[in-house]
């Protein structure tokens, strides 16, 4: 039951469940599904099943580009060291 819930959940990357990525369907439980509904044709389940890894993949470019900014914000310039610099080594957790 976790793995359902976990799989159904909507993720803030990408805007949509794992089992809507996958498999085009938000609502696998069964609930509310008629016995009518057609199973799409391979080619459109393909079709829709890439247009949906793009979607994704897209989402979390995106997500990407927010993350690293926000990191970038707080990023300063690294300290540039020469051979003969005096530095400080924490040895706390050295081992001999």
């Amino acid at each position: 039951m976790a793995k359902f819930v976990y799989n159904n959940r909507q993720y803030s990357s990408t805007g949509k469940s794992l089992f809507l990525t996958n498999l085009r369907h938000p609502n696998i439980s069964g609930e509310g599904q008629g016995s009518s509904e057609r199973v799409p044709e391979a080619n459109e389940f393909v079709q829709g099943i890439k247009k949906a890894r793009k979607e994704v993949e897209e989402a979390l470019r995106r997500t990407n580009k927010v993350m690293k900014r926000r990191a970038d914000k707080k990023r300063e310039e690294a300290v540039k060291y020469r051979e003969g610099d005096l530095v400080w080594a924490e040895g706390a957790n050295h081992q001999h």
